[in-house]
């Protein structure tokens, strides 16, 4: 078989995700099931769930492949696919290490492993560029929802910061008014300010010292 660049490319870029989906027929009608793979050379081994009673249908027949990265939300998107014939196998030690640890449960019943072997043909790969990401999400980093412009993107409704607000009371301070109060209470007249002395004080003090002289003469 000459050398297929793409089939080539395929085959490098599916180890760097884990899950894809196989579609085939059964009983007339079209399915489509997720499958974890592997690549072994220049064949793709999946495993999918026995207890969905999908392995005996791919068993043997035709089926279609697809796996990519189009749920990264990287800017560069790629899918793969191909079709070709499954088979059933029993994996080696080898290849039952490269696909990892079982997935725990499937639809509520423990997962029972069915392996099967698919030697791709008409791979073909189709790439997309400048992929925008979900709402909410930034090429930036997470929680930023700036656009490609590094401005706010037109969805941001965020209102603007205030900043906050000093108004001047009219009222006097507290310890003021509590002052004056303690003042009248008593019955004391209120301190004047420093340097200027009260005149009306001044005439009284002079008052009281010249009836003083007349009463001692």
């Amino acid at each position: 078989m000459p050398p297929d660049p793409e089939r080539e490319e395929a085959l490098t870029l599916l180890p760097s995700i884990r899950y894809g989906r196989v579609a085939m027929s059964k009983h007339a009608l079209p399915f489509v099931t997720v499958a974890r793979h592997i690549v072994d050379g220049e064949s793709v081994l999946i495993r999918i769930h026995r207890g969905f009673e999908y392995h005996s249908a791919l068993d043997g027949n035709v089926v279609a492949f697809e796996a990519g990265n189009v749920e990264s939300g990287a800017p560069e998107v790629w899918s793969v696919q191909f079709v070709g014939q499954a088979r059933l196998i029993v994996p080696s030690e080898e290849q039952l290490g490269c696909f990892g640890p079982l997935t725990e449960r499937a639809d509520g019943q423990r997962f029972d492993p069915a392996y099967l072997r698919i030697d791709p043909e008409f791979v073909t790969v189709h790439r997309l560029s400048g992929v925008p990401g979900p709402p909410g999400r930034s090429r930036h980093g997470p929680g930023d929802t700036r656009g490609p412009d590094d401005s706010f993107a037109p969805d941001d409704t965020r209102p603007p910061r205030v900043p906050p607000q000093h108004t001047r009371s009219s009222e006097a301070p507290s310890g003021q008014a509590s002052g004056q109060a303690s003042r009248q209470a008593s019955g004391r007249a209120p301190v004047q300010p420093s340097g200027e002395p009260s005149s009306r004080t001044s005439r009284q003090a002079s008052g009281q010292s010249q009836n003083a002289d007349r009463t001692a003469s």
